[in-house]
């Protein structure tokens, strides 16, 4: 599965861990429980935007969290 670059970017903004794939790319998330639901929801840009221009943080459901 392949991410938009979009994607990878508000992953890597956001999460809290870091995982390091095999490709080298390190990608960073809120739990290891919730790494591949929020690359699911998140991989479509827009939702990224949708949160972004509504300023939700996205802490409450602990999916994303600041770094």
């Amino acid at each position: 599965m392949k991410l938009p670059k979009e994607t990878c970017d508000f992953i890597k903004k956001y999460m809290r861990y870091e995982a390091k794939g095999a490709d080298g790319a390190v990608f960073k998330f809120g739990g290891l429980n919730y790494l591949g639901y929020a690359i699911k929801t998140l991989s479509n840009p827009k939702t990224i935007s949708f949160y972004q221009d509504k300023g939700v943080k996205l802490r409450h459901d602990h999916i994303v969290r600041h770094v």
